[in-house]
C-alpha cells in the first residue's frame, strides 16, 4: 500500500505543475464523447485538463488517472490553480474602459474566467456582475458596464467572432450568479436585448447538436443501424429572437435533441398532419414513447413507438401551430 502511495506521489509531483485547463465544447471519439479528464462548467462547455509538454498541450485521458485517489474535478481544480498563478493581461477594447480584453501568451485566456474569484474581482462596488464572452478558444472579453449599448456591442463582437469559423467556442454571454459561479446571462423578457440573447442561445445549441449529430450518424452508418438522428434547428420566434426545434415523425425511430419546440408529424389519410408543441407539453403527453439516454452529451431522447390517436389529439390541443397539409419548418 505504501509503495502504491509513494508511486502516486511521484507521478503527481511531476504532473501537477504542468497541468493547465482548456475550455472546449464536447470532444468526440466516434459517436460518443472522448474519455478525457474534464468537468462541465456551462451548457455545452467543459473545462479539460491538459498537460503542458514542451509548449504543446496534450489532453489528459481518463485512463491515465484511473488509479488516482481523487477524481476529475480535483485534477481540473489543480490546473485552475496553476492558471490563477499566471493571470492574463487585461487591455481596453475599442469601447474604452467598459469592455476589457483578456490576452495570454499561452492562448488560454477563456479558462481564466473559471479561476475561483477571478471574474468577481473585476466587479466594481455597487455595479452589476461583469458579463463575459468567450467566442473562440483563444479570445475572451468582459464588460463591466450596465449600459445597453455596451452590452449590445459585446454580443455583436461575440457572434461575429464565433461565426468566423476559427476555433469557435460559444456566442453566449456569461455572468456570475449569487453564489459566484459562472452561468449563462439571463435577461428579463422586457429587456431590449432579450431577443438577441435568445437568438445566440438557440444558435449555440443548434451548432453543438449538429456536431454531435454528425458523430452519431457516422457511428450508426458503421453499425448499419436503422435509426434517425434528428436535427436541432432554429426558427424565428414571433415575439423576437429564435427558438430551437426538432421533428418527431411517425414511423421513424429517432434520437431527438432536447429543444424548446417539437414538431410532431403523422399521416392522417392522404395528408400529413402536424402539431408544433412546447417541449414540456411534448414530454408530458408522449412520455411513454421517450427514453432519455444518459450516455449522450448533449442529451438525446430515444423514441419508442408513436403516440396513439388519443395522445395525438392532446398534442393538437396544446399546439402552438397545427395543421394537416404539407408543412416544413
Amino acid at each position: 500500500m505504501e509503495d502504491r502511495a509513494g508511486a502516486f506521489d511521484e507521478v503527481w509531483e511531476q504532473l501537477a505543475p504542468r497541468l493547465v485547463t482548456v475550455v472546449r465544447p464536447a470532444i468526440y471519439d466516434g459517436p460518443f464523447v472522448a474519455p478525457l479528464v474534464r468537468t462541465p462548467v456551462a451548457p455545452f462547455l467543459y473545462l479539460y485538463a491538459a498537460v503542458d509538454e514542451d509548449e504543446m498541450l496534450r489532453f489528459l485521458r481518463a485512463d491515465e488517472v484511473g488509479s488516482f485517489p481523487f477524481g476529475h474535478r480535483e485534477i481540473v481544480a489543480c490546473g485552475l490553480r496553476n492558471a490563477g498563478a499566471r493571470p492574463p493581461v487585461v487591455t481596453r477594447g475599442r469601447e474604452g474602459a467598459s469592455i476589457l480584453v483578456l490576452e495570454h501568451d499561452d492562448g488560454l485566456a477563456p479558462s481564466h474566467l473559471f479561476v475561483p474569484g477571478w471574474l468577481a474581482s473585476l466587479r466594481e462596488e455597487g455595479a452589476a456582475p461583469p458579463v463575459c464572452v468567450v467566442p473562440t478558444s483563444t479570445s475572451c472579453s468582459v464588460s463591466t458596464s450596465k449600459d445597453v449599448g455596451i452590452l449590445e456591442a459585446l454580443l455583436e463582437q461575440a457572434e461575429a467572432a464565433w461565426g468566423s469559423g476559427e476555433a469557435p467556442l460559444s456566442p453566449v454571454p456569461y455572468t456570475l450568479d449569487d453564489e459566484g459561479a459562472i452561468v449563462p446571462l439571463r435577461l428579463e423578457a422586457e429587456h431590449p436585448l432579450a431577443p438577441r440573447l435568445a437568438h445566440l442561445g438557440a444558435l449555440f445549441a443548434a451548432h453543438e447538436y449538429e456536431r454531435q449529430r454528425e458523430a452519431l450518424e457516422a457511428g450508426i452508418a458503421e453499425a448499419h443501424e436503422d435509426l434517425a438522428v434528428a436535427a436541432c434547428r432554429t426558427i424565428a420566434d414571433p415575439t423576437g429572437g429564435s427558438r430551437t426545434v426538432t421533428t418527431f415523425a411517425e414511423g421513424e425511430p429517432s434520437l431527438l435533441p432536447e429543444t424548446e419546440l417539437v414538431c410532431v408529424t403523422w399521416q392522417a389519410g392522404d395528408a400529413a398532419a402536424y402539431a408544433l408543441v412546447l417541449w414540456e407539453d411534448f414530454q408530458e403527453i408522449a412520455a411513454a414513447h421517450l427514453h432519455r439516454l444518459d450516455d449522450h452529451e448533449p442529451p438525446r431522447i430515444a423514441t419508442i413507438g408513436f403516440p396513439d390517436a388519443e395522445r395525438r389529439a392532446q398534442l393538437e390541443a396544446r399546439a402552438i401551430v397545427r395543421g394537416s397539409a404539407a408543412h416544413r419548418l
